[in-house]
């Protein structure tokens, strides 16, 4: 509930100051349905790569002591952090497509898509299976490679805001 209070709290403001879409209301259409998907899913998605962080930390400390993680696990955490962007971006990238292109993984992704309007909330259309995928599928390679927890956790703050904003009714010129 304090998640939904803070993302509202920033982003009704920047899209009723910046609108990509300024005839689109706050409490638009279908903004009840998105709140529920926002409810579970997006909550839901917060759950779950918690509970997938410690799987995949578990599946991986069959390779420490590797001299390249210890190499990685030496990097500054900034460069730490913009590695794990990049190669977080391509997990999922590559899962992404996989749920386009791939018909049965589509009619679970097809519900991320079904919003009509776009807003912060609008991009909480998720369904639990494209959740648990997509995180696992991003998240283990994280591990593979020894990155540092507090790193994972400042990815996982970034990624959340950077989905929400990309979703929403916001536009900035330049």
């Amino acid at each position: 509930a304090l998640n939904v209070l803070l993302l509202a709290a920033l982003f009704v403001p920047m899209e009723r100051l910046w609108p990509l879409r300024a005839g689109q209301s706050t409490f638009r259409p279908a903004w009840t349905t998105d709140t529920l998907y926002f409810l579970t899913s997006h909550l839901f998605v917060q759950v779950t790569t918690f509970l997938i962080l410690a799987p995949a930390q578990a599946a991986f400390t069959a390779l420490e002591g590797q001299p390249w993680r210890a190499a990685i696990a030496g990097l500054p955490l900034i460069v730490q952090f913009f590695a794990v962007v990049l190669c977080a971006d391509f997990a999922e990238y590559g899962i992404h497509r996989a749920f386009h292109a791939i018909p049965v993984l589509w009619r679970f992704h097809a519900i991320h898509h079904s919003s009509l309007d776009m807003d912060w909330l609008a991009g909480s259309r998720l369904h639990i299976l494209d959740v648990v995928v997509t995180r696992a599928v991003v998240v283990f390679p994280l591990f593979a490679l020894a990155c540092d927890e507090r790193v994972v956790a400042a990815y996982l703050v970034f990624v959340s805001f950077h989905a929400v904003f990309i979703h929403a009714n916001v536009r900035f010129d330049l």
